[in-house]
């Protein structure tokens, strides 16, 4: 009898295959598309038919309510100086963009103003904090609560739903390629006869 031949395997079936990769077995690594499935993300887009420039209010007083405040630090921002900031030396002064809603129906022409917003700004500066002392007394707070270091996200969010009287004036200035831009800015805010509570409990 003839003694048959060892067979010999062939390289390839010796060699380990690398498993099958799937969609369900796939390891996409961070910030890399997955090259199985399209992107997900849907093109934001808005309608610009019949928008036209910006229009502000008539400069004039308005009954206008305290919506929301947001942190945000300057481009430019100037730092805190002086040993006697403490943990606070080299910070920035931030500054607290709040947003105001027009209560008021017309302006004095008759055009309707009320819901158009406006925008006031608070630095934490210590050589600005007057300002909003003063606007936070104008809303109803009382004055003697500003004594020594105080939360400022207290004294603001303690101002949200507030209403106050707003004097706003329009202002204009030219940009570098030539056009103007004209837009409100709000020059004070008074009291309106009826104030809620303080933060301290009283009125």
């Amino acid at each position: 009898m003839t003694a048959r031949k060892p067979t010999r395997k062939s390289k390839a079936a010796a060699t380990t295959s690398a498993p099958k990769v799937t969609p369900e077995t796939r390891r996409v690594p961070p910030n890399q598309i997955d090259p199985y499935e399209g992107s997900k993300k849907v093109a934001r887009t808005a309608d610009f038919t019949g928008v036209g420039d910006y229009k502000p209010i008539i400069g004039g007083q308005y009954e206008a309510e305290f919506m929301s405040y947001e942190w945000k630090t300057p481009i430019n921002p100037k730092a805190f100086k002086g040993e006697e900031y403490g943990a606070d030396a080299g910070k920035p002064f931030d500054y607290a963009n709040c947003k105001w809603t027009v209560r008021e129906e017309t302006d004095a022409n008759g055009d309707k103003v009320e819901g158009k917003v406006l925008f006031t700004t608070y630095s934490e500066n210590p050589a600005s904090l007057w300002a909003l002392k003063a606007d936070s007394v104008s809303l109803g707070e009382d004055p003697e609560v500003f004594n020594g270091k105080l939360d400022l996200d207290l004294i603001l969010g303690n101002m949200v739903g507030r209403s106050g009287l707003l004097t706003v004036v329009v202002e204009s200035f030219t940009k570098p390629d030539g056009t103007v831009r004209v837009s409100n800015k709000v020059k004070k805010i008074d009291a309106v006869e009826q104030a809620p509570a303080s933060i301290s409990g009283r009125r």
